[in-house]
């Protein structure tokens, strides 16, 4: 069988890659904006380079493959970000989207299509019932959660006036090894990693330490994509989060102890975000029933694997410039 990771050159479209390369007999194509395989990529995806804005491109790539399944994974990402540039959010979210679903309802028989949007779908205040399911008002707060919501209804529209079967995925957060540094993670282990090896001074640059959300393992939502598209019902859509809650002060103590550091915090108003009231807490039960999925990797261990490849990356880009 033929399946289409798109947005493979990205941080989960590279994790969902080397999942199904270890765990599925499938043919694997990826495709995404980096113009050559990524370094990243597991060795057994066919990539291309596609611009999924472009529904001509999208239409020859997806009639040429014939995928049987496809991964929708492609997209902006950065939910403060978008405030930005909220167009190009709506270019890269919405718009891929549509030329994707509309490739996909031009081949028989369709293929079986996994949209992952986001948890940010239903905004960030709760209205009083914080424990948040499937069927609650989708009421996005940022032009990044507007457009991942738009996602939502295209999906479900195809599935209920074309008859494609598509599975709606509304993952929150998740953190590990690849993510980019506008992500909180990420950025406290990237800062640490240059502190150690002395191409920062000891001071580390964060935001609002007291916000409290549920963090997953990439590795364990890559896994989770997988048993969707093997389990769900076309046309639902499933909340998928680990149900573990932290503090982000939690996840700098911890890189802290892992890395035994001793340095200046210093809160950086341009990385500051409000605690928004009452947050929402992920009701995952309908995709637990389903598929059983439980988390396989705790907070120490997706940050330890963090800090590995941050270190990593820090020491090619040093041997690269001594050549």
């Amino acid at each position: 069988m033929r399946t289409l990771i798109t947005g493979a050159s990205g941080f989960s479209g590279s994790h969902l890659a080397e999942y199904l390369a270890a765990n599925s007999p499938d043919e694997l194509y990826g495709c995404g904006l980096a113009g050559q395989m990524p370094a990243d990529l597991n060795a057994a995806v066919n990539y291309e380079c596609i611009d999924l804005c472009d529904a001509g491109a999208v239409g020859a790539y997806i009639a040429r493959i014939r995928p049987a399944a496809i991964y929708h994974l492609a997209g902006q990402a950065a939910v403060h970000a978008s405030w930005g540039d909220p167009w190009a959010w709506f270019q890269g979210n919405v718009q891929s989207q549509v030329n994707i679903l509309e490739a996909a309802r031009r081949l028989q028989p369709h293929p079986r299509i996994v949209v992952v949007t986001s948890g940010q779908v239903y905004g960030s205040v709760a209205s009083g019932r914080p424990l948040t399911d499937e069927d609650r008002e989708l009421r996005p707060d940022t032009p990044y959660g507007t457009s991942k919501a738009a996602q939502d209804w295209l999906a479900r529209q195809a599935f209920e006036h074309y008859g494609l079967p598509v599975i709606r995925l509304r993952p929150f957060n998740h953190i590990g090894p690849r993510q980019t540094g506008d992500f909180v993670a990420t950025s406290f282990a990237r800062q640490l990693v240059r502190i150690a090896a002395g191409q920062q001074p000891p001071r580390l640059l964060v935001g609002n330490l007291t916000m409290q959300q549920d963090f997953t393992d990439v590795r364990d939502m890559a896994r989770a994509y997988h048993l969707a598209w093997q389990h769900c019902a076309p046309g639902e859509a499933y909340n998928i989060a680990s149900g573990n809650r932290y503090p982000v002060q939690q996840l700098l103590d911890e890189l802290l102890r892992q890395t035994g550091l001793q340095v200046e915090v210093e809160v950086d108003p341009a990385l500051y975000r409000p605690n928004p009231g009452t947050e929402l807490l992920p009701d995952t039960r309908k995709f637990l029933e389903l598929t059983g999925w439980l988390p396989a990797y705790n907070l120490t261990q997706t940050l330890d694997s963090l800090l590995q490849y941050e270190r990593h990356q820090l020491q090619s880009v040093a041997l690269s410039a001594t050549k």
